[in-house]
Parts: C-alpha cells; structure tokens; sequence
C-alpha cells in the first residue's frame, strides 16, 4: 500500500470538510458588531467584528445560527453556494416599539441600577412582543428546527412562577459565554456531562447555556470550591429546560 498516497487523502479530506465560512451582517440601516455567530453542527462560535464581519469554521450542511439582542434569532443551512463568496445576513428588531415608560409626577427618588430587575424588564418586553409579532421569530425554513415562538410562549410561564421567589439581592449572573469556556476547559463540566449525566438532546448546549443565561445563576457558582453547588444547580435547570422541550411536542 502506498502510505504517502494514503496519508495525502486524508489530509485533503479533512482539509475540505471544514472550510471558513465569511460574511458581514446588517440590521436595517448599519453593519452589528458583536453578534453571535454558533456553529451548532460543530459546537464553535465567534462574534461579528466592529465592522460587522465574522468568519467561522463550516461546510456543508452546517447549521450557523446569528443571535444579538434584541434581533430576532436567525438560524442558516450552509448550501455550497454559501462557501464559494461572502454571505449577507440581516437580522429583524424584533421588539421596535417596547412598552411606553410612563413618567408621573412624583417625587424623585434616588435609586440605584439593578441588573437583575433590569434583564427581568426586557425579558417580559420580549416575551410580550412575542404574543404581537409572533411571525417575526419564527426561523427560516432551513433551520435547526428549533421553534423559538412555542419555546419562548413556554418559558414564560416558568419565568412567572419563578420571577415571585428571586432574591432583591443584585449579584452578577453567568452568561452563557462563560458556560461555554467551562465546558471547554474543565474537566468535569464537559460534554459527557451535559449529554450523559443530564441528559441533555445532542448538540442543544448553545440553548440551555442560554436558558441558564436567563435564570440568572450567581457568578460565585463558578468558583471551583463551589462546583457540587453549580452541579446541583445545572441538573435542576437541565430538568425544567427538558421539560420545556418535552411540553413542545404535546
């Protein structure tokens, strides 16, 4: 057998299974910096740059997802005609008219920022711009098949059995970035454990780091002497956002 031969076709072969896939996103007037952009068939992800570009792993048949508050959630089939020049992707505001702040004459008060109250704000302005302008969160027909205006409609109920019982206390919460890096660097939180011990649906981590993005998990939870704690918290989140899931299906 010749091995040269050999050995030439695999890298060739895995050479042209991943290529960069390159391409600028817009809203309606400009370039978006900083938008997330997750390969979700090969478990990577970048964001768009200053001037909106990004570049990223992919082939064929990958699944790109685009996420940037508050645009709506784009999900994207790389076809081949996608790797031969630069892409285009536009994302929708999906909340252009927010619930009026009404302003009454009283007296002023001195209060200060509360993260937590805040993202509870936009969160419930999402939520109620769902029930308006449902059609704008519903993906393109080449998606990952996930339905983000059932799985939104449904997490609100749990947001308001949970939203009597957070604590007034404003700590900073993980953000979904901060789960992913975990979950690549550690040698416990990996994705035997996501998959296996919580039994998670195969290549859903991008959406339940960002479930647990919004439950608002104490960043403390991440300090290593805490990690039976953080454990004990992911397995109860993995069973509310499975049955989410589950209920999507009824």
């Amino acid at each position: 057998m010749n091995y040269k031969l050999l050995f030439l076709f695999c890298l060739v072969g895995s050479y042209t299974s991943a290529q960069t896939l390159e391409g600028t996103i817009y809203n309606a007037t400009q370039t978006l910096p900083g938008v997330s952009v997750k390969n979700l068939s090969r478990n990577i992800q970048t964001q768009s740059t200053s001037n909106g570009s990004f570049m990223i792993a992919a082939a064929v048949n990958d699944s790109i997802s685009f996420y940037l508050f508050p645009y709506a959630p784009q999900l994207k089939l790389i076809t081949a005609k996608d790797m031969t020049s630069p892409i285009v992707i536009e994302l929708k505001e999906v909340n252009n008219k927010l619930d009026e702040v009404l302003l009454r004459n009283t007296p002023k008060k001195e209060t200060t920022f509360s993260a937590p109250a805040y993202e509870q704000t936009v969160q419930q302005s999402i939520l109620g711009d769902i029930d308006k302008n449902g059609h704008l969160y519903v993906p393109p027909a080449s998606t990952y098949g996930i339905n983000f205006v059932a799985l939104f409609k449904k997490a609100r109920k749990l947001f308001k059995k949970k939203d009597g019982r957070r604590n007034a206390k404003t700590t900073p919460a993980i953000t979904s970035l901060q789960l992913e890096k975990l979950f690549k660097e550690d040698p416990v939180f990996n994705d035997d454990f996501l998959y296996n011990e919580l039994g998670l649906p195969q290549n859903s981590a991008y959406y339940f780091f960002d479930y647990c993005e919004s439950r608002q998990l104490d960043t403390n939870l991440l300090k290593p002497k805490n990690s039976f704690l953080l454990m004990d918290k992911l397995m109860t989140l993995s069973e509310e956002y499975k049955e989410l899931l589950n209920s999507l299906k009824e």
